[in-house]
């Protein structure tokens, strides 16, 4: 899909983007009325695990209202990753919104999503997950080789006011700390990344609120059309239509091989398979 990420869109594509964003903010100021009840959903999970394509779709759909991770609903601090704003002034935002469904991508709160849950009488979140042999390598690529690295700099240390390291389980800590090198791979790097950002799924007990549902980016690429239907389904929202993934073309994503450290392939295996063997839309 071409503009489901700015780094791969073309100067035409970003401005027919915006065009569309502006038309559909137009019609949606007309359509309905501010404080009219909505549904505001939630996009979390870790990096580059198909969460700017799932927010993308939903920007499709003129009656919904979306939020990407560098919107009105955060601040970027220089030379840091995007924080929200404090949780009154987002519910401040969001209420303005008159569209009825309201989406957003936080995922430097993915640890902490339970405020966000309790934001709005109606709420709902999706974790979107991915194997991690395909976020080791689409991290290394995006970010460059040093990222990884730096991320990993927060866990080690414990600091619990860095999100990458806030709320995570002691036990992941440990497994982190212990299998960490200094000057490690980039890919190692990132997959111990990964490992921690999809533990919070776990450490938060999300799988048994009935406000989560996970989604794995191979199955919405491998049936687009079913996955979305069982997304706005979860929702409680009338799908719009196939036109939302008419650029998304049905294919299977086969893991990579990599040449991870066998200790740290075991542990994110591990993990995968937790995921993978719970109920999740499209599946």
């Amino acid at each position: 899909m071409r503009v489901a990420s700015q780094g791969g869109s073309s100067f035409f594509d970003k401005v027919a983007l915006r065009l569309r964003r502006w038309r559909y903010r137009w019609y949606r100021r007309r359509r309905y009325r501010r404080g009219e009840p909505k549904t505001v959903a939630w996009i979390v999970g870790c990096q580059r695990s198909g969460t700017t394509l799932m927010v993308h779709l939903f920007e499709l759909d003129r009656d919904t209202a979306a939020f990407q991770e560098y919107s009105a609903l955060t601040v970027y601090p220089l030379p840091h990753d995007p924080v929200l704003h404090p949780l009154p002034k987002i519910q401040r935002i969001l209420d303005r919104e008159p569209a009825p469904l309201v989406v957003a991508k936080p995922l430097v709160a993915s640890q902490d999503l339970f405020p966000l849950l309790e934001l709005f009488p109606v709420t709902r979140a999706i974790w979107m997950f991915r194997h991690y042999a395909e976020v080791a390598v689409s991290s290394v690529r995006h970010f460059g080789p040093r990222i990884p690295l730096s991320d990993l700099a927060p866990i080690i240390a414990g600091d619990p006011d860095d999100w990458r390291s806030a709320g995570l389980d002691p036990a992941v800590r440990e497994t982190i700390r212990r299998l960490h090198r200094p000057g490690m791979p980039p890919l190692d790097a990132a997959a111990l990344f990964w490992l921690a950002r999809n533990s919070l799924f776990f450490s938060q007990n999300l799988a048994n609120d009935p406000r989560v549902a996970l989604c794995r980016y191979g199955d919405l690429l491998a049936d687009p059309a079913g996955t979305m239907r069982a997304v706005y389904a979860f929702l409680n929202r009338p799908y719009p239509g196939d036109y939302l993934v008419r650029e998304v073309l049905p294919r299977r994503s086969p893991p990579r091989e990599l040449a991870l450290d066998p200790a740290i392939r075991e542990v994110c295996q591990e993990m995968l398979e937790r995921l993978e063997s719970l109920p999740r839309l499209g599946a």
